[in-house]
């Protein structure tokens, strides 16, 4: 922020229009009740090209001021200030640092790596013909989908493991944490994840359950 907020303020007395832009998107999300930083990031986008601005602009002044070693001067200082900054936040990127997801509380060092796991998971399964429906432990949200999934299978979202006794059938591929590994009868674990989530299969094919796969549950909450 010592570094960002400066710097955007001077790109943006050259590029008032952006300025503006970022403005707008704040001020008109800040009226709504439910907030999440996805719905700024167009603000924090343009800040950040603000403050790329703002850096050459300070260098462009220190090279009319001090010459050419003032120009070399101000940019490395510009080089290393934007390099420790974003060391930092990257580094401080944990789970400390940010609000995290009270059904998914599992220690970890870092949110490059949470819930890895997950996403590995889906891919294993990906390349699985005998695949013919997915129950997820998790929420679907941090699951990947069938971007990671990539078959034309079916996915449910378990909310208990009451749920799973109701999918049934219906899947055949499990992935949930390996202390939830228990609560799954006819269930196997075939591969487990540095952050504990596994992948666990039944034998056998699938017989479908109308109307339960997340479509259907995304389409039944509005999402």
């Amino acid at each position: 922020r010592l570094l960002v907020v400066p710097a955007a303020a001077i790109g943006a007395l050259r590029r008032p229009a952006w300025a503006a832009t970022a403005a707008v998107v704040l001020v008109t999300h800040s009226l709504m009740d439910h907030k999440e930083y996805r719905f700024v990031f167009p603000a924090i986008a343009v800040a950040l090209v603000l403050a790329g601005i703002g850096t050459a602009e300070a260098v462009a002044r220190a090279r009319a001021r001090w010459g050419g070693r003032g120009a070399i001067a101000a940019a490395a200082i510009a080089a290393i200030a934007w390099a420790g900054t974003s060391g930092t936040l990257a580094w401080r990127y944990t789970p400390r640092t940010l609000t995290n997801l009270t059904v998914l509380e599992q220690p970890a060092s870092s949110h490059w790596t949470r819930l890895t796991g997950v996403l590995s998971g889906m891919e294993r399964l990906s390349g699985d013909e005998s695949v013919c429906g997915v129950a997820l432990a998790v929420p679907w949200f941090v699951s990947g989908g069938w971007s990671y999934l990539h078959r034309d299978v079916p996915i449910f979202e378990l909310a208990g493991p009451s749920d799973l006794a109701r999918v049934g059938p219906a899947a055949n591929a499990l992935i949930a944490h390996r202390g939830d590994a228990s609560g799954a009868p006819g269930y196997r674990i075939d591969e487990c994840f540095r952050d504990g989530m596994c992948v666990l299969r039944r034998y056998g094919g699938c017989t479908p359950v109308p109307g339960y796969d997340l479509n259907a549950l995304l389409k039944e909450r509005g999402e």
